[in-house]
């Protein structure tokens, strides 16, 4: 088994699902768990290489930190997402840095459902691919910064997606004051429509705190907007995600969340729980 080492503080500052009426099956809440309990048991038992580096997690927040996956190693960060009158998921993001400074993302939520008029769609979500490029570390002129660019592809259940492929870019920004570490986040989405041509826009933007609580836990604070172009009214949900990060390990950090919905177009509530953790050198 590898070793745990204690951790020095460092700032790692960083979708659906269930019917009311329907009761949650043991196996809904054993999946998620079980999955956790396999990856973290993983490098013990599987060939991976023999170093793991410090983890670089992404959740529980919505924007991207500047943060990337050191160079050759693998992570994953999994969990469960649910509003629970609503909706449910499980997602999992594959996490290879490719260079000292790029990763390349990959993410799908193997199982997801919706609470909807009608049928209620269940099954896979779209799966995202993203590379991520680190611009610049952060000094003390300038905060450090990221790029990144990605894909939707419509491999599952179209009613979690537009149903075809959609197209996102977008930029993160951190810079730390005094021990709190802020993260500016945006993006634009271009998803595909029935039309010929035709594309739906779509602006994202969020404005992250995270700070120490302890050596080991941290709490994150973030205010997340989206702005549909195509909508007429309320344009898109705005969301308050709070949430608390441990460093259980160097290689092992785990997160437990709420997310608030502040307007019409947003989920009341969404509790989310999960973990990240590297699995060592692919090559």
């Amino acid at each position: 088994m590898p070793r745990c080492t204690p951790l020095t503080p460092p700032f790692r500052p960083a979708s659906p699902d269930l019917d009311p009426g329907v009761p949650v099956k043991p196996s809904s809440i054993a999946y998620p768990l079980l999955l956790v309990l396999l990856v973290t048991a993983l490098p013990s038992c599987a060939g991976f290489g023999s170093r793991r580096a410090k983890v670089t997690p992404q959740r529980p927040r919505i924007g991207f930190t500047t943060q990337t996956t050191e160079f050759g190693t693998f992570e994953v960060e999994g969990g469960v997402q649910t509003d629970p009158s609503d909706n449910f998921s499980v997602p999992i993001r594959t996490k290879i840095g490719v260079s000292p400074t790029a990763e390349l993302l990959v993410e799908v939520s193997p199982y997801s459902y919706q609470d909807d008029p009608g049928p209620d769609p269940s099954g896979i979500s779209p799966l995202t691919v993203v590379f991520r490029q680190r611009l610049m570390n952060e000094s003390k002129a300038y905060p450090a910064t990221s790029f990144h660019l990605g894909t939707r592809l419509p491999v599952g259940n179209d009613d979690f997606g537009s149903g075809f492929n959609d197209f996102i870019m977008g930029f993160s920004a951190d810079r730390t004051f005094n021990n709190v570490l802020a993260t500016a986040f945006y993006q634009v989405g271009l998803q595909g429509t029935k039309m010929s041509g035709d594309l739906n826009v779509e602006h994202s933007a969020s404005l992250a705190m995270t700070l120490p609580l302890t050596e080991r836990v941290f709490g994150l604070a973030e205010l997340h907007a989206l702005y549909d172009v195509e909508l007429i009214e309320g344009g898109g949900p705005v969301v308050l995600n709070l949430a608390g990060i441990y460093d259980f390990t160097d290689t092992l950090v785990l997160d437990a969340g709420i997310r608030l919905g502040l307007n019409e177009d947003a989920e009341d509530v969404v509790l989310q729980v999960g973990f990240t953790t590297n699995l060592g050198i692919l090559f």
